[in-house]
């Protein structure tokens, strides 16, 4: 009983972190309106390039968490193109599946930890579920990804 409410502990405070951290970078980006336009519309403009740039953790759904900060970030980047430059930069080897199409790429593994009919590698973008394929959600500057090998469809 002690494990189980010790991992729901950790569950919980891995999750408000990662809110906090994506909430932290989001407020970095300066926001620059463009004319008149409706008040729900506004232009990022990036002035900094150490903004340009997004993050990834990755979750191996073992306890060990990878967290790649400072990841470039270039006009029509994919959540994907962020999780090969984080799997090189930390070391972690991709075994993915090109379905071509809207399907584009299946992660299958990450680091040698490898999905199955229960599990499967999945991503959220600033603790919103990617509801796309990886090579084809873009992302933007500031963006926080967490890929995850978990069951089911639900925020981290």
């Amino acid at each position: 009983m002690k494990a189980t409410t010790s991992h729901v502990i950790t569950k919980s405070l891995f999750a408000a972190a990662f809110l906090l951290l994506g909430f932290a970078v989001a407020q970095l980006v300066p926001v620059k309106t463009a004319g008149n336009p409706p008040s729900c519309v506004a232009q990022t403009v990036i002035t900094d390039e150490k903004a340009k740039t997004v993050s990834v953790m990755i979750d191996e759904g073992d306890g060990t968490i990878k967290i790649v900060r400072d990841l470039a970030w270039h006009d029509n980047d994919t959540a994907y193109d962020a999780l090969k430059q984080a799997s090189e930069k930390a070391g972690a080897a991709l075994g993915v599946k090109d379905y071509g199409g809207e399907l584009g790429v299946f992660i299958e593994s990450i680091d040698g930890k490898k999905g199955s009919k229960d599990a499967w590698w999945q991503y959220w973008v600033n603790n919103v579920y990617g509801e796309k394929g990886a090579s084809t959600a873009l992302i933007k500057p500031g963006d926080v990804m967490e890929w995850k090998l978990t069951k089911g469809q639900f925020a981290p």
